[in-house]
């Protein structure tokens, strides 16, 4: 019985790594994309994101815009820094 537990316990932990793992990946893709876009193309894709999540659950979409509203300063700056991929 104790052996269960630690082996849920477990898998419960490499579940959330993965999801960690995911969620890293594809936000470094996101911000890599954003980096290579011009000015105009940027400011649409931010627009067009954010309206995306406007269909969202009120909780889900603070949590999504907060977020989005980091990633995008983060790709701003990488941006006025001459970050280029």
């Amino acid at each position: 019985m104790q052996n269960n537990k630690i082996e849920n316990a477990s898998n419960v932990e490499c579940r959330r790594s993965d999801k960690a793992d995911k969620l890293n990946k594809a936000t470094a893709n996101l911000l890599l994309k954003l980096t290579q876009l011009n000015n105009e193309e940027f400011e649409q894709a931010v627009t067009d994101m954010m309206r995306q999540i406007q269909v969202l659950p009120d909780n889900e979409r603070m949590i999504c815009n907060n977020y989005y509203l980091n990633l995008f300063d983060i790709a701003r700056e990488l941006r006025e820094n001459g970050f280029t991929a």
